[in-house]
């Protein structure tokens, strides 16, 4: 699906819709889980990075510096026997893609885009209250049908 998402645009894509939800990292120092999110895709562009993370090996024959790997999600290390970790202010841990095929509705794109904008908005609130494996797991099959 990352392919999918990274290659979709509106114009060239006219009978075809996506909706993205999933976890992301959450910021505030107070949160014990990752933030829900949930956007149509094409809305702004995913790279390649979104969602990739990578761990820095101290011992390595040839270290990588820290900031080669800086369009990804997140970077981490050991530095002064302490571990470091940089993240992007988007960083998804993992989604799930929804495909709506639109055919015959061309003239309505504007009035079906935002209401999968509404749609992915709602998902993403109905995933936060997924508290366990199994709300997960019933929360992914109602989503993608």
């Amino acid at each position: 699906m990352k392919f999918n998402r990274m290659g979709f645009r509106f114009d060239k894509h006219r009978d075809v819709r996506m909706v993205r939800v999933g976890f992301t990292m959450d910021f505030n120092p107070a949160a014990t889980a990752p933030a829900a999110f949930g956007y149509l895709v094409g809305d702004f562009d995913e790279e390649w990075g979104d969602g990739m993370s990578v761990y820095h090996n101290p011992n390595g024959t040839h270290p990588v510096p820290i900031n080669f790997f800086e369009g990804f999600s997140g970077r981490h290390w050991f530095e002064n026997g302490n571990y470091e970790n940089l993240f992007r202010d988007f960083s998804p841990y993992s989604s799930v893609t929804a495909t709506h095929l639109i055919k015959g509705n061309q003239n309505e794109l504007v009035i079906l885009d935002q209401l999968l904008r509404e749609e992915a908005d709602t998902r993403a609130s109905e995933l936060a209250e997924a508290t366990d494996d199994a709300q997960y797991l019933a929360w992914r099959d109602k989503f993608v049908g």
